[in-house]
């Protein structure tokens, strides 16, 4: 078999861990290794946070963000809002409290179909931080 044989082989069924890995390289090539490196954590935080891999058209998303320089644009406010939640919990009780955190947003938004405001987010975040703190004491 070919490269080229092999090539589309792979391309065939595109597969988003490919693609971080093709569009890191792409940024190495083109920017430098710093840059590169700052896409590759990007998507680590953001597949943390979201509790979930991204899929291929979120990674293009973030990889023409690195390529145009426009890197801060990609995280909204809702998404820092929901990073600063989640930490705080992950400090107060640990890395379950914030997982379960992802979990309620992310079934919230399905539910409603639309992603959180700014103001949905600390609601439920206090609301869960009330229960953990209940059950906490009861322990």
């Amino acid at each position: 078999m070919t490269i080229d044989e092999k090539l589309a082989v792979l391309m065939s069924e595109p597969d988003a861990a490919l693609t971080i890995s093709i569009r890191y390289w792409d940024l190495f090539d083109e920017l430098n290794i710093d840059v590169a490196n700052k896409f590759k954590q990007r998507i680590y935080e953001i597949r943390g946070i979201l509790g979930r891999r991204l899929a291929i058209i979120e990674v293009e998303k973030l990889y023409e963000k690195f390529r145009t320089n426009e890197i801060d644009d990609f995280i909204t406010v809702e998404f820092k809002t929901r990073a600063d939640c989640m930490l705080d919990l992950n400090v107060s009780y640990g890395r379950f409290a914030s997982r379960k955190l992802c979990k309620v947003l992310n079934e919230k938004e399905e539910k409603l179909g639309r992603k959180l405001s700014r103001e949905e987010i600390p609601t439920i975040y206090r609301e869960l931080g009330r229960n953990l703190q209940d059950i906490q004491g009861r322990i």
